[in-house]
């Protein structure tokens, strides 16, 4: 995985932390990825849709993506 760098201002850091947390993210990673690719869905592949619906489920049954699953 590779790490991407972004500037936000504070509050928005704030709103995404609490966001996060409230939504049972494991971090704030976390929800940005699946924020990034909720933008993209409409141009992803199918098996790229496949991960996300699943990430999705998972969250919804409250349970914690391993690090190994997230690419």
């Amino acid at each position: 995985m590779k790490t991407a760098t972004i500037k936000i201002p504070e509050q928005l850091d704030e709103e995404v932390a609490r966001y996060a947390k409230e939504k049972g993210f494991v971090s704030k990673s976390e929800f940005i990825r699946y924020a990034v690719k909720k933008a993209l869905e409409p141009e992803l592949k199918p098996e790229v849709i496949a991960e996300i619906l699943e990430a999705r489920a998972s969250i919804k049954r409250e349970e914690e993506i391993p690090l190994s699953k997230v690419k």
